[in-house]
């Protein structure tokens, strides 16, 4: 018998490109469409990702905005840019890899913020509080987290930004998963007085629609810290695909309906799949947004290796700082629930004994 593949390993759901965007594509090559562009992006797309932004978190930012070739440019340049001017680096200790990559290149003078399991690995005030006392100035944090979907709520957030301000620093916030979030109230950074000036966010445009393998993210922020990136980018790399750009804006069209119903039904996943891993006695880190769920399993290598002879591929905790536990994609069948039952039915047996 043939096992069929599920890649579960992802942070956001991957979809097929709809018509109307592929045609975007085609009809910018069509008239011509195949030059450089400007750095920071064709102004239709600029424009349409400042609604976006303007709309997911009214504020006091009304942010600038650059066209990246992905969210890993966009974390490069805002820790190579901001991190240069703004002096000492905190970062979480439990992050995308992408993060620590990023940070690699230069040799900044770096804190790492601890969190805790009960946290969703989401860094504490505490922590940030002490990295910022100590002399950070550019503080990195991802809400929902790239690897459990924990989202700061509006108090912390708030707390956050207040620190931020009162130690004259400077904040990336990856609010990359926020579309998916579906409990509450998106509570992003740039809704609070001061981070006009301070706060740099970053994402992925319009995550669901098809194209994650096209790689446009964005950065926004003040028009001084934007113009800054917009001058490196445009001396360290290539401008993101032209044809992309003009795919994005005609995704910024069919978003609002597609993405209502993706969320609908992974919220329907993720819901499921959270119940029968209580059910089943497997520990998870329950989560904010819905298009993914990291689970703690007895023992990751047995984890794995029943996964995969099932033919499940899922993200290993320790790639993130986060050992002991494996993150699985919600996706709009009932692949999480399978993945999560034969996870239970691998790691039982040991599970059972340690009890």
């Amino acid at each position: 018998m043939t096992t069929i593949h599920r890649d579960l390993s992802l942070d956001q759901p991957v979809a097929p490109l709809p018509p109307a965007v592929a045609a975007g594509a085609s009809d910018a090559l069509a008239s011509g469409q195949t030059h450089y562009v400007e750095v920071g992006g064709v102004a239709p797309l600029v424009t349409r990702l400042q609604t976006m932004l303007a709309e997911a978190a009214p504020g006091d930012v009304a942010p600038d905005v650059i066209v990246t070739a992905g969210v890993q440019e966009a974390r490069f340049l805002a820790i190579q840019v901001v991190g240069e001017k703004a002096g000492g680096l905190a970062l979480p200790a439990v992050c995308d890899p992408g993060v620590r990559r990023a940070a690699a290149l230069r040799s900044l003078p770096t804190t790492v913020l601890p969190a805790t399991l009960e946290d969703g690995f989401l860094p504490g005030l505490a922590a940030v509080a002490e990295a910022l006392a100590a002399g950070a100035r550019l503080l990195y944090l991802e809400s929902p987290s790239r690897f459990t979907g924990a989202a700061y709520d509006e108090d912390a957030s708030a707390e956050i930004a207040a620190l931020v301000e009162a130690h004259d620093a400077q904040i990336v916030w990856d609010q990359g998963l926020a579309p998916w979030v579906h409990r509450r109230l998106y509570a992003s950074i740039v809704a609070h007085a001061g981070m006009a000036e301070r706060a740099l966010v970053l994402g992925e445009a319009w995550p669901g629609v098809g194209l994650e393998a096209w790689f446009v993210g964005y950065l926004a922020g003040c028009a001084a810290t934007i113009d800054g990136i917009r001058t490196y980018k445009q001396i360290v790399s290539i401008c993101t695909s032209t044809a992309a750009q003009f795919a994005a804006v005609a995704a910024a069209e069919v978003y609002p309906e597609l993405h209502r119903r993706q969320v609908e039904a992974l919220a329907e996943s993720y819901e499921s799949g959270l119940d029968r891993a209580r059910a089943l006695g497997l520990p998870v880190v329950e989560g904010a947004a819905a298009s993914l769920l990291a689970v703690i399993p007895s023992d990751v290598p047995s984890a794995l290796a029943a996964l995969a002879e099932a033919g499940f591929s899922v993200t290993d905790g320790a790639e993130f700082g986060a050992p002991g536990l494996l993150r699985l994609a919600a996706t709009t069948d009932d692949a999480l629930v399978g993945a999560i039952e034969r996870l239970a039915a691998a790691t039982a047996p040991r599970r059972g004994g340690a009890r």
